[in-house]
């Protein structure tokens, strides 16, 4: 009689087993399908977020893509800086024009005297007045040139006697330091006091890369008045072959890999170049990449220092991006 009440026992605790077993699963499969619809539902609102707005993505995604993007140019600008001249000052930005990232730097604040640059800075605002209607193109400027020959040979000759007339015709120095400093942003830039630093080089070859205010047809003329110079004439440092306008940074890049658009601005004394003023901008066409280099010195005694600068720069960025 004992024997049937163990059996029922036992088959009791065996179905309640069973049943604890399927729950267990139920539960299991609820679980897995709830997480499974929301995952499913946050996808589709990430999805449509993006679809909607582009420019939303998720930190950790903007964050591994610029470390994938990362390049580092502080230990070649540092190399550089150690093997250069006693007694010199230099400063140097180099700037990545489609992630909108300094690359390297060094003594970017620190204040240089700019020389010619200030040519770029006339010419661009030159460029802007004639796009708005302020400035007539075939307007006389000087020599019997018009405002449009002056406008491209101030950069492509680093012609003086241009420059300072279409700067007086744009209202003179005080009035273009106003420009530059409350709507192109260079607070250490002066024309009048032909101030400036590599920062603020580097904010102007960004305006001038982003064409702003000038048109297409004026950003192209700028662009080749930029790289297609000559050399000065009528100079003692000629005699040296010291006046290209080619012969700082331009020359230490590659002719085959890459576009210079280049200004220099300096101050020779017949031995030493007191100021050695270098900015470009650096088109490399097969790979669609656009960089921004300025170097800003003074006391070089020599101007293949710059030239190895950009041969090094060179080197770093093409290595990066035949790996990008």
């Amino acid at each position: 009689m004992s024997q049937p009440v163990i059996y029922n026992k036992q088959k009791k605790k065996g179905e309640r087993n069973t049943l604890k077993t399927v729950l267990d699963v139920f539960i299991i499969i609820m679980v897995a399908i709830v997480t499974f619809i929301v995952f499913k539902m946050t996808t589709v609102k990430t999805e449509n977020q993006e679809r909607n707005n582009p420019e939303v993505v998720s930190e950790t995604a903007t964050e591994d893509k610029e470390e994938e993007e990362k390049i580092d140019l502080a230990p070649v600008i540092s190399s550089w800086m150690n093997y250069t001249m006693t007694d010199t000052k230099q400063a140097v930005v180099v700037y990545d024009l489609d992630n909108d990232r300094v690359l390297g730097e060094l003594n970017a604040d620190q204040v240089f005297q700019m020389e010619s640059l200030y040519k770029l800075l006339v010419v661009y605002e030159g460029y802007r007045r004639i796009e708005n209607g302020s400035l007539n193109p075939d307007e006389e400027s000087v020599g019997g040139k018009t405002v449009l020959q002056c406008l491209d040979l101030a950069i492509r000759e680093s012609n003086s006697d241009c420059a300072e007339n279409i700067l007086e015709k744009l209202g003179g120095e005080a009035a273009l330091d106003q420009i530059v400093q409350r709507e192109w942003g260079l607070q250490k830039t002066s024309v009048s006091e032909l101030d400036t630093t590599a920062n603020d080089m580097i904010k102007m070859l960004k305006i001038v890369f982003q064409s702003k205010g000038v048109g297409e047809g004026n950003a192209k003329r700028l662009k080749d008045s930029m790289l297609n110079q000559g050399s000065l004439g009528g100079e003692a440092m000629c005699e040296k072959n010291d006046c290209d306008l080619r012969q700082g940074l331009p020359r230490g890049f590659s002719d085959v890999s890459s576009k210079v658009y280049d200004k220099v601005g300096w101050r020779w004394d017949g031995g030493t170049w007191l100021n050695f003023n270098d900015v470009a901008i650096v088109e490399y066409p097969q790979y669609k990449r656009n960089f921004a280099i300025v170097v800003l010195t003074s006391l070089f005694g020599s101007k293949d220092k710059i030239t190895e600068l950009g041969g090094l720069v060179d080197e770093a960025l093409l290595a990066y991006l035949r790996y990008e």
